[in-house]
């Protein structure tokens, strides 16, 4: 039989918590299958368990049988495995070397390790980036290009080797809508022209339409074990999965709406009040590694109280800008005041309580044990009083609905507290401009509706928000105004 063939009697993490009771999952080969259901109750573990990381090097102890083209996964050879099983994970930057010097050499070099003569590693390399739509970034360095663009080139990696198995754990979070269609376009042809079995983790349900069958996992109601329920596409209902429905509306796992707030200006910032929240005025920036300037002459005002959307391709500088307005990145000309600040006068630490800025993974900047530590920590760095930063920490707990995980540490939350956590860290600032990179891209229904709570509790107190995102429909519903950005200029 060929296919996967996954029959677990149990799965326990490390700090022996139980994640899955019996478990049934079959994948016949040549076949796309969706996995879907809210954040936490499973989705990245089993994605991770089919690519045989589970016990080594993720830890986690599983009993049961898993049957890979009718063969034992343990008698699979690593060098077996890495040329049948491509799996990616959420993180790209986890999946990228960190030494190659273009996104070319990074391409190649499973292939290098696989003992590909360079002939042929040339000529797929090519190939995949092509296929993947990314051949003008070939020779640009990885860690210079965008969230977007090194998920492309992760995922790059892997679709170079061909695998007979392609494992992807939400591979379109920070994709632009033209680079998502394309990426699963490209998907649909390698399973009809190589047979290749796709086993795709998602909590949106627009992205798994073009799948043959869905696996819902779904939290058990007594207990903490997940329940796996198999479907065809026909008789699946999104409703009832927890996942992101109808164009990004947030729909719960029990089916409720999520807040559909009006987009408007805030009525309680004053006429008067002239002074934008944000003035760019001829800004100019080329990023490390570039010759040719990203931004040349930039104009940009926002309002005092708006919240306003940055949209844009993968690439076309959102991140870089959100970031400069953060003072992360320094613009060679121009002026930018941020709350009528001078953003190159400041230090960082000295801007903070006028600007903030959640990354498109802040995992990457977790430092502390606890979720309530990272707190008390942001607390500490922003100099608070103890008691302050306590009565703080509860109320963003509350806000961001991380209460239940306060004591796990911030690495093991699953992908949308995670994402919670960062939005959280940014709010603790109280910051009077808050900027959020691809805020919605890792959020599932539930997070998506907490997020659109702290959204309108901003917006009734006049505090400014730049939502950098790719739902523009979801966008259009929380923002007053939207500015597309292409080949350096806003419109």
């Amino acid at each position: 039989h060929m296919g996967i063939e996954l029959n677990l009697e149990s799965f326990t993490y490390p700090d022996g918590t139980q994640l899955f009771g019996p478990l049934n999952l079959s994948v016949t080969a040549g076949r796309a299958l969706a996995v879907v259901g809210p954040s936490g109750v499973g989705k990245s573990t089993l994605i991770s368990l089919l690519a045989g990381l589970h016990p080594e090097p993720l830890g986690g102890i599983w009993r049961g049988q898993y049957l890979l083209d009718s063969r034992n996964l343990g008698s699979w050879s690593p060098q077996e495995r890495v040329t049948k099983l491509g799996y990616l994970g959420p993180n790209s930057k986890l999946f990228l070397t960190g030494f190659c010097s273009t996104v070319r050499e990074e391409v190649g070099w499973s292939l290098f390790g696989l003992s590909w003569k360079i002939e042929a590693i040339e000529q797929r390399v090519s190939e995949t980036l092509q296929e993947l739509g990314i051949s003008h970034l070939s020779d640009a360095t990885p860690h210079h290009l965008s969230g977007g663009q090194q998920q492309m080139v992760a995922l790059a990696s892997v679709w170079a080797r061909q695998p007979s198995y392609l494992l992807l754990d939400n591979p379109v979070s920070s994709l632009d809508p033209e680079a998502r269609s394309n990426l699963i376009k490209q998907t649909q042809r390698l399973i009809h022209r190589f047979g290749t079995t796709v086993v795709f983790a998602t909590a949106r349900a627009q992205d798994v339409d073009w799948c043959e069958a869905v696996c819902s996992l779904q939290p058990g109601r007594d207990s903490q074990q997940a329940s796996l329920i198999c479907t065809t596409l026909a008789q699946w209902v999104p409703s009832q999965s927890g996942c992101l429905c109808d164009e990004g509306k947030s729909v719960t796992a029990d089916g409720k709406r999520g807040l559909d707030i009006p987009a408007h200006p805030n009525e309680s910032v004053s006429q008067a009040e002239v002074d934008p929240a944000i003035e760019v005025e001829a800004l100019r920036y080329t990023p490390p590694g570039h010759t040719a300037p990203l931004f040349d002459l930039l104009h940009w005002r926002v309002e005092r109280g708006e919240t306003v959307a940055l949209l844009g391709a993968n690439g076309s500088g959102k991140s870089t800008l959100g970031r400069i307005l953060r003072g992360l990145e320094r613009a060679a000309g121009g002026s930018v005041l941020v709350a009528g600040k001078a953003v190159d006068e400041l230090s960082v630490p000295d801007l903070t309580p006028f600007v903030a800025y959640t990354f498109q993974e802040p995992s990457n900047l977790f430092l502390q044990r606890s979720v309530s530590d990272e707190l008390l920590y942001s607390g500490q760095l922003l100099g608070l009083r103890l008691e302050v930063s306590q009565a703080r920490k509860e109320q963003a707990l509350e806000l961001f609905n991380l209460k239940g995980v306060q004591g796990r540490h911030p690495r093991e939350l699953c992908e949308s507290q995670g994402a919670l956590l960062g939005l959280a860290l940014s709010w603790f600032t109280q910051a009077q401009v808050q900027i959020l990179d691809e805020p919605s891209g890792r959020l599932d229904a539930e997070g998506r509706s907490t997020l659109e709570s702290v959204l309108g509790e901003w917006r009734a107190e006049g505090i400014t928000v730049v939502l950098i995102d790719h739902d523009e429909a979801w966008v259009r519903r929380q923002a007053s105004r939207r500015f597309v950005l292409k080949n350096g200029r806003l419109s």
